[in-house]
């Protein structure tokens, strides 16, 4: 992203911070203001969320969650779409993790607010002559089971993750909905992770924060396929413990996330000025792909999100080949 467009996305923060609560329940110009700051945006990508700061369900029904995005010409055939969007809500306060699709077109009825908008005419831009469109979803969170607490909320599509909107649920869900969790694999017993820094691992944060990467790619199927990944957070437990990081795994085909977690024992945790840091790395071919509960049809194109609380890593891209 260029300074200007970088810029623009912190006007866009600035801008969604300026409106009440009250606004983003009842006033639906929200998404058209939003919408025409995404022109001086230069990036080849933009995708944004937003949303109120509080949710208290026994009041508001329903809980919007605004996303945008800006794509263009030139880089439109990496851009993944809408439907294979995931909204991703994370509890800062028990790490439960909530994974619903930005667009659920199972029953060909769409459960968010407003349709998907028309891509606007492209506008042509002289530099480089690239032309832009644009498209928003306005979804309505009806039937997500919710803690009271606050809750980190991102978009996913593809390898592009939206910035973190953190908001606080003031009190339970009355009504106990079924859950939306991405389907869970369980690791079976004896499987070893490493916990100690490798020639792969990524450098520890240097905020708050967890850090994937994949040592190569494309891994064909049967091969190790080794995501390395580090992490420095506030703790703020008595004692040692052990830290848990969820791995969600999203496939680009049938955009049905799974996760499992990874806990890194308090023994091969750094303590130190009130922050944990540690390292980690998982053979995903032995523990996932492989995974009886797991069937993903190969070739496939899959990405992986790191996950603690508040704090998400980047979306890694592996392609796995026959």
């Amino acid at each position: 992203m260029t300074i200007n467009g970088l810029l623009t996305m912190i006007g866009l923060s600035t801008l969604a911070s300026g409106f009440t609560d009250d606004a983003f329940y009842t006033n639906a110009n929200i998404r058209d203001t939003v919408m025409d700051s995404l022109d001086g945006v230069e990036a080849p990508f933009c995708l944004f969320v937003t949303g109120p700061k509080t949710f208290n369900p026994a009041i508001n029904k329903k809980f919007p969650v605004f996303a945008a995005w800006k794509i263009n010409s030139r880089d439109n055939r990496v851009f993944h779409p809408a439907s294979q969007g995931q909204i991703v809500l994370s509890s800062l306060e028990t790490g439960a993790l909530v994974v619903t699709p930005l667009v659920d077109n199972s029953h060909k009825m769409p459960l968010y607010k407003g349709e998907e908008a028309e891509p606007v005419a492209p506008k042509p831009v002289d530099h480089n002559d690239v032309s832009y469109s644009y498209s928003y979803h306005d979804r309505d969170l009806k039937d997500f089971p919710v803690e009271a607490g606050a809750v980190a909320a991102v978009v996913l599509c593809g390898n592009i993750m939206s910035n973190v909107h953190i908001f606080t649920i003031e009190s339970a869900n009355p009504v106990h909905p079924a859950p939306v969790s991405p389907s869970r694999v369980t690791i079976p017993d004896g499987e070893k992770y490493v916990y100690t820094k490798t020639p792969h691992s990524p450098p520890l944060p240097n905020a708050r924060g967890v850090a994937v990467k994949i040592e190569k790619t494309p891994v064909q199927s049967g091969r190790p396929c080794m995501l390395n990944g580090s992490f420095r957070f506030d703790e703020k437990r008595q004692g040692p413990q052990d830290v848990r990081i969820h791995l969600l795994i999203v496939a680009d085909a049938s955009g049905d996330p799974r996760h499992f977690e990874v806990v890194v024992p308090a023994d091969m945790v750094t303590y130190q000025d009130g922050e944990v840091s540690g390292y980690f790395m998982v053979d995903l071919m032995k523990v996932f792909f492989y995974h009886p509960d797991v069937r993903f049809d190969i070739p496939a194109e899959v990405f992986v999100t790191a996950v603690r609380g508040g704090s998400f890593s980047g979306p890694v891209r592996i392609v796995l080949t026959k």
